[in-house]
């Protein structure tokens, strides 16, 4: 090891100009392009400058901004919100009705004394009014009691919406559906056939069991909203590989310039990466190698011819630079 190190020390002067190659052609290779460039400038409603532009390669016409914020606008105006059916609901309401029920009737008839048939009377009743408010209960419940939302997602123009019921999803509209006030006034319709006792008692105990059991789906809307949003196509039109992109003196309108940029775009998309990048770059610089070696070569001729007349005594710098090249002062081709 220290016999390597003095020999490189002892000819530090060529190592010094090996390095020197080695930086310049690393700097150069550094230099160079990595990409196909879009060298035009031009602007919307002013005419082509440059010759006849043709598709190097087939491509897709790029929507500009205010084309997808059109479409994004157009399909949130046409999503319907997801609501989902709680089918727990209804027996849980039906269970609270018959509590309440049944504690109003020990409240009511607790006290006094009845002989058996106006107690087996008194439960037949009973009977009868659970009966009656469980069925009305269910139809109320199977129908539906929406809460409608106030969030934007959840309210839709043409009074739609999606219906989750378990794993099922169909389109219905709004009015399918109840609200607390219009499910009150189903159970009072159905109640009118009753005794006026009976409606006493039976309206305030089923106004007391609504619930909403048809309830708005954020998560489910969001969802189903950013994936119809994400299948919205970029593009719109394809352009082959040398069809005309602009002629010549041709105004740069609307449709041109999307033309225009997504053809900028899509060659500047088309940087090379991963180990093609090596490759290219492996490439250059053995092209860049090979490119100043020859160059040392070709001068070496004629620097040969000048260390021949530093020997009949050229100028002072003259001999300088060429003792340097020809190797008469420990110069690089001498090497």
């Amino acid at each position: 090891m220290r016999r390597f190190f003095s020999r490189i020390a002892n000819r530090h002067e060529q190592v010094f100009k090996y390095f020197l190659f080695l930086l310049t052609v690393l700097l150069i290779v550094v230099a160079l392009p990595k990409e196909t460039q879009f060298n035009y400038t031009y602007q919307k409603g002013k005419p082509w400058p440059y010759d006849n532009l043709l598709a190097p390669f087939d491509y897709a016409i790029t929507k500009n901004e205010a084309e997808l914020n059109e479409e994004r606008a157009e399909v949130l105006r046409t999503i319907h919100p997801f609501y989902r059916f709680n089918t727990a609901t209804e027996a849980e309401r039906i269970d609270l009705f018959r509590k309440s029920l049944s504690e109003t009737w020990s409240a009511k008839y607790a006290n006094g004394k009845r002989s058996p048939r106006e107690q087996e009377q008194l439960e037949r009743n009973r009977g009868l009014q659970e009966s009656i408010g469980t069925e009305v209960l269910r139809m109320v419940f199977r129908k539906g009691v929406i809460l409608l939302s106030d969030q934007p997602a959840g309210r839709n123009d043409d009074g739609m919406l999606t219906l989750v019921n378990g794993n099922v999803a169909d389109e219905r509209p709004v009015t399918d559906f109840f609200t607390i006030q219009t499910a009150y006034e189903a159970i009072n319709d159905q109640l009118n056939s009753l005794t006026a006792a009976d409606q006493a008692l039976l309206a305030p105990l089923l106004e007391n069991s609504l619930a909403h059991n048809v309830l708005f789906d954020d998560q489910a809307t969001r969802q189903w909203t950013r994936q119809v949003l994400d299948k919205i196509s970029t593009t719109r039109g394809l352009v082959q590989k040398d069809e005309v992109v602009i002629l010549k003196g041709e105004v740069v309108d609307d449709n041109r310039f999307q033309r225009l940029e997504s053809l900028k775009a899509e060659m500047k998309n088309q940087e090379i990466t991963g180990a093609s990048r090596w490759m290219m770059f492996l490439g250059h610089f053995l092209l860049v190698s090979l490119a100043i070696s020859m160059l040392i070569l070709f001068l070496y001729q004629p620097l040969t011819k000048c260390a021949a007349a530093n020997d009949r005594g050229p100028a002072p710098v003259l001999q300088s630079t060429c003792q340097y090249f020809t190797g008469t002062g420990g110069g690089f081709i001498d090497q």
